[in-house]
C-alpha cells in the first residue's frame, strides 16, 4: 500500500500522481484524458426544419446521457491508474474531482475516502509538489 496518491482532474484531463517514497523511488505522473473536448456540447444552428418540441428535449437528453457515459469511462481509466494508498486527494477545478470522489466510493468502496481540494490549472510539476506536501486540512467536504 502506498502512502499517498494526488490526482487533480477536469472534465478533459487528469494527472494522477504518486509522489517519491521513503526508498528512493522517483515522483511518478501518469496523464489520462477524457476526450470530451471533441463533442462537449450540442451543435447550434444545425437543426432541421422540424418544429421544435419533443424532439429537442430527446436529443438533450440523448446528449447529456451519453456524456455522463463518457465521463463516467473516463473515471474508471483515471481510478485504474491509481492504487490502494493510506492518503487519496483529488483536486482541481469545477466538479470533476467531486464526481471522482463518488466514483471511486461506488467503484472501489474498500479504499479509503479520498479528500477533495479545490485548486487552478498548475504543471504537472506543481501537482507533484501539492501532492508531495499535502497534509489534510479537510477545507471542502463533498458528498
Amino acid at each position: 500500500m502506498k502512502e499517498k496518491i494526488g490526482v487533480w482532474i477536469d472534465h478533459r484531463r487528469a494527472w494522477v500522481v504518486t509522489p517519491a517514497g521513503k526508498k528512493g523511488k522517483e515522483t511518478t505522473t501518469v496523464q489520462v484524458e477524457s476526450g470530451l473536448e471533441e463533442h462537449a456540447h450540442i451543435a447550434k444552428g444545425l437543426r432541421s426544419n422540424i418544429l421544435p418540441g419533443s424532439m429537442d428535449k430527446t436529443s438533450e437528453d440523448n446528449h447529456q446521457r451519453n456524456m455522463q457515459e463518457h465521463l463516467a469511462t473516463y473515471y474508471d481509466q483515471v481510478i485504474e491508474k491509481m492504487s490502494d494508498a493510506k492518503s487519496i486527494v483529488i483536486f482541481g477545478p469545477g466538479q470533476a474531482k467531486i464526481e471522482l470522489k463518488k466514483r471511486i466510493r461506488t467503484q472501489r468502496p474498500t479504499w479509503n475516502t479520498p479528500d477533495v481540494e479545490p485548486a487552478d490549472k498548475m504543471t504537472s510539476q506543481e501537482i507533484a509538489e501539492l501532492v508531495n506536501n499535502y497534509k489534510p486540512c479537510k477545507t471542502m467536504t463533498a458528498e
